[in-house]
């Protein structure tokens, strides 16, 4: 096998539930965890007049600001959201 001594490759994962980071080189590959030490990201992205949550963060603030979390962040890639019609994307994204 050949000696892998070149420039690491990343990988990311996105995911409908979960997303994931890795990492390859000298022929190991390594998931980077994110702030919580969790190797999967929750796709959650919450949103309030102070501040912007992502991941546990977001998942985990869900029930009290349930209006503004949007999950499931991977189907509205690519898309332009102004374009959109609000009640269709929040009909599937944004949690009641």
């Amino acid at each position: 096998m050949e000696n892998y001594n070149e420039e690491p490759i990343l990988g990311v994962h996105l995911g409908n539930t979960n997303n994931c980071i890795a990492i390859f080189r000298n022929s190991r590959t390594e998931v980077i965890p994110n702030d919580c030490g969790n190797r999967t990201t929750p796709s959650f992205i919450l949103f309030n007049k102070k501040e912007i949550l992502i991941g546990d963060a977001a998942k985990w603030c869900r029930v009290k600001y349930y209006n503004n979390t949007i999950y499931d962040i991977k189907n509205m890639l690519g898309k332009n959201l102004m374009i959109l019609n609000c009640k269709e994307i929040s009909k599937i994204h944004i949690l009641k």
